[in-house]
């Protein structure tokens, strides 16, 4: 059973993970704000097969970024940013929580695991 996570419980995930207080979080299209569709992943081989693709495989990737770079510094970051004024409102994290994660996303010695993309490939029979 998959779960869903709303963009409040993403956002205090993303912003333990930069304290070192949680698993990597998963990014969803709602924290986005777009229409991205970020389970797809998992129906990729089922969909691929249903139009006739043999020998359908897959793979996932994900990048280990540094604190610092233009992955962590800016997109998570601003992803963070986006969310902060309901984070504060609905008092999911605190203002000093919140601030620690942001400088955090900006140290080197912090590592963060960006959201996964997968391919998926096969023949035509």
């Amino acid at each position: 059973m998959e779960e869903s996570c709303s963009e409040i419980e993403v956002a205090v995930s993303l912003i333990k993970e930069a304290l070192g207080d949680a698993r990597p979080a998963e990014l969803r299209g709602e924290l986005m704000g777009s229409p991205v569709e970020t389970e797809y992943g998992r129906r990729l081989l089922d969909d691929l097969t249903a139009v006739g693709l043999v020998d359908v495989e897959a793979e996932g990737r994900c990048a280990l970024v540094r604190g610092g770079s233009p992955p962590a510094a800016h997109f998570l970051r601003l992803t963070l940013e986006k969310l902060r004024a309901s984070l504060l409102a609905e008092e999911a994290v605190t203002e000093v929580e919140f601030a620690e994660a942001v400088a955090a996303l900006e140290n080197p010695a912090v590592t963060a695991i960006m959201p996964m993309t997968v391919a998926a490939w096969g023949w035509r029979t």
